[in-house]
């Protein structure tokens, strides 16, 4: 078994003073040229047109991307506040192999799920970590995607939604669940209904 991918609390979120766009692992140094970021045209071009798959694991050659996705992604100052909250509640999300794929695991609840939007290629662009915490409820602990750009947003919403439909039906298939919180907000969790 290979091992986990796990950054340091201080690490993984300092943003602000762009420490974590410095080459400190394999994920900054491959992923801070543009070009490894996209599939096609500098434009996002080709990455629009793309159609996007979920699956629940990655190929193990795609860790780079993955953590540069969950754990050096340049949009985290947006939900700073939440992921500390996510973090102090239920702990810190750790990329691991399972049956020949990655994963991911947060601090040691049971039952954690990952779902990952991909490309046709197999590069992740996004990722949602959820459990299942009452009877009635589903956690969205980490939400994430590409870093954006003009190019790309079009693609990050899609993305998101994407994402979010596919827990939102796992919900609406799991008996007694009738609500999604998500933990990335300053004040208190956002809940929907499902």
């Amino acid at each position: 078994m290979g091992e986990a991918s796990v950054i340091a609390w201080a690490t993984l979120y300092d943003t602000a003073s762009g420490a974590a766009d410095k080459p400190c692992c394999i994920a900054s140094s491959i992923f801070c040229d543009l070009a490894h970021i996209w599939d096609g045209g500098r434009d996002g071009t080709a990455m629009l047109s793309e159609s996007i798959g979920l699956q629940s694991k990655l190929p193990l050659e795609q860790r780079a991307a993955l953590e540069q996705l969950l754990f050096f992604n340049v949009n985290q100052h947006r939900v700073r506040v939440g992921i500390q909250q996510s973090i102090e509640t239920y702990g810190v999300p750790e990329i691991y192999e399972l049956d020949g794929g990655l994963s991911v695991r947060v601090g040691n609840i049971a039952g954690v799920q990952t779902v990952f939007a991909v490309t046709t290629s197999g590069r992740p662009i996004g990722v949602a970590v959820f459990v299942r915490l009452a009877s009635d409820r589903f956690v969205v602990l980490h939400l994430g995607v590409q870093p954006r750009s003009a190019a790309t947003a079009e693609m990050n919403t899609r993305v998101l939604l994407k994402l979010m439909h596919e827990i939102r039906s796992a919900a609406r298939r799991t008996q007694g669940v009738d609500r999604i919180e998500l933990v990335y907000k300053h004040r208190h969790p956002v809940r929907l209904h499902v």
